[in-house]
């Protein structure tokens, strides 16, 4: 009887059935997550003209654009960590790189414009993805790099 007492007293553990194992969340790569849009909360006013939507492409830099905005924190000291500014400049380098062109050519806002006309909400998502794409392509790196 004691056994039998055992056998119930045991937690009931139910089996996961198999499909919901298969169904684990993708991993994020890389080109997921370096083209994209942020819908701004306070449009940016750049050449008469309220802009509601950056479009972003962090493939479309180059390398000396990536390193003008990691330049742009002369205050940052810690080479693995990116700071805000940091972000916030490579984030604006790559939505400038989507801006629309005018009639004559030109880009609609450059980096300048998104830095300093971004609202303080819009930048803390803006910083977010510059930084979460920051995260990911050194991962890759070191996968290429190291064979990790």
């Amino acid at each position: 009887m004691s056994e039998e007492i055992k056998k119930n007293e045991q937690p009931q553990v139910e089996e996961q059935p198999k499909e919901q194992e298969a169904q684990k969340p993708a991993p994020i790569t890389l080109s997921m997550i370096s083209k994209g849009t942020l819908e701004l909360a306070v449009p940016i006013r750049a050449r008469s003209a309220d802009v509601s939507v950056l479009h972003y492409d962090f493939t479309k830099l180059s390398g000396w654009e990536y390193v003008e905005a990691m330049d742009s924190d002369t205050a940052s000291r810690n080479v693995f960590q990116v700071s805000k500014k940091q972000a916030l400049a490579l984030f604006a380098a790559a939505a400038a790189k989507q801006a629309p062109v005018d009639d004559k050519g030109g880009r609609l806002y450059d980096a300048k414009d998104i830095k300093e006309r971004i609202s303080l909400s819009d930048a803390q998502r803006a910083v977010q993805v510059a930084t979460v794409f920051l995260v990911r392509s050194a991962q890759e790196a070191g996968k290429n790099t190291y064979g990790e």
